[in-house]
């Protein structure tokens, strides 16, 4: 009886790890700061951009992202000129929930423009002190 119950306690526990703890995809800071200038401003961010933030940002903004997604696609599922679309932006945009996401989100992708740069390379053949933008390497 005892290899029966530890069998199944075995089977159990390995259920229940395959159940839990994975919110998506592991965070990319690269392709979050790549994507991130795509979404600024916020309020022009289509659905589709903010998901695919998401899928890249860290799990503390994840949580923003869904509130910025979900008033994107709201916004969005109104015929253009239709007044009922002006008073839903009004709304949104005036949600303090709203307010603070967008605010958080792009925040973060500012801190992107600040830590990152121009990558300074060294042309081959070129002595240590010759450098130049990347941008205008070869």
């Amino acid at each position: 009886m005892r290899p029966v119950v530890s069998a199944c306690v075995v089977a159990l526990l390995v259920a229940a790890s395959a159940c839990g703890g994975d919110d998506g995809p592991d965070p990319d800071p690269v392709a979050f700061c790549e994507l991130g200038p795509e979404v600024i401003p916020v309020e022009d961010a289509s659905p589709e951009v903010l998901r695919e933030l998401a899928d890249v940002a860290d799990e503390d903004l994840r949580s923003d992202l869904a509130v910025l997604i979900e008033a994107a696609a709201r916004l969005a599922g109104y015929e253009e000129g239709d007044p009922a679309a002006l008073q839903a932006e009004f709304e949104i945009r005036f949600d303090s929930e709203y307010a603070a996401a967008r605010d958080a989100v792009e925040s973060a992708v500012a801190r992107c423009a600040r830590t990152t740069g121009p990558t300074i390379t060294t042309l081959p053949g070129a002595d240590a002190t010759d450098t130049t933008l990347e941008e205008d390497a070869p």
